[in-house]
């Protein structure tokens, strides 16, 4: 399991739900957010808690082109 920071960006809507919500060709500006991948392979949002933030036991891993 490990988190990762999902960078902002902006995507043309192009499938369901948001094609019937928002319109064919609508851009969307997506936030910056972190996602977890979990035990399961899954990829899902990741909320911190005010104790994750304060805990002392995070590590960086920066990729290798960093």
């Amino acid at each position: 399991m490990f988190l990762f920071l999902v960078p902002g960006s902006t995507f043309t809507v192009n499938r369901e739900p948001l094609l019937s919500i928002m319109g064919e060709g609508a851009q969307v500006q997506y936030h910056a957010h972190i996602d977890m991948k979990t035990a399961q392979g899954y990829v899902v949002p990741w909320l911190a808690s005010q104790s994750d933030l304060l805990s002392n036991d995070w590590v960086l891993v920066a990729p290798d082109n960093v």
